[in-house]
């Protein structure tokens, strides 16, 4: 099947794509449970969200993302949008150290 995607200049350009992964890939995720309830995730990693340290890591990594988030323009698909993306998912991988996180 043949896409339209916008690139990052603005311009749509059409990619060829295997329909069962266009499928695959935009169905949403339905997340396992362990027998406590907590969510399995990948790599087997669980993480109980109800958990109040989870709860401040999670707070602590919005508050460090907000100034970024705030210069975020989603109506520009533009190469200053996927910086500041990269800026975040190195934050969030800085700040969520999973070890910890596992109980």
């Amino acid at each position: 099947m043949k896409v339209n995607v916008l690139n990052t200049d603005g311009e749509y350009v059409k990619l060829e794509a295997d329909l069962n992964e266009v499928l695959y890939l935009n169905s949403r995720t339905v997340y396992k449970k362990n027998q406590l309830g907590h969510l399995i995730f990948e790599d087997s990693v669980t993480c109980n969200y109800s958990s109040s340290f989870v709860k401040l890591k999670i707070v602590e990594c919005c508050y460090l993302l907000q100034p970024l988030v705030s210069q975020m323009d989603f109506s520009v698909n533009d190469n200053v949008l996927l910086e500041l993306q990269k800026k975040c998912a190195q934050i969030i991988y800085e700040q969520i150290d999973l070890r910890h996180l596992v109980h």
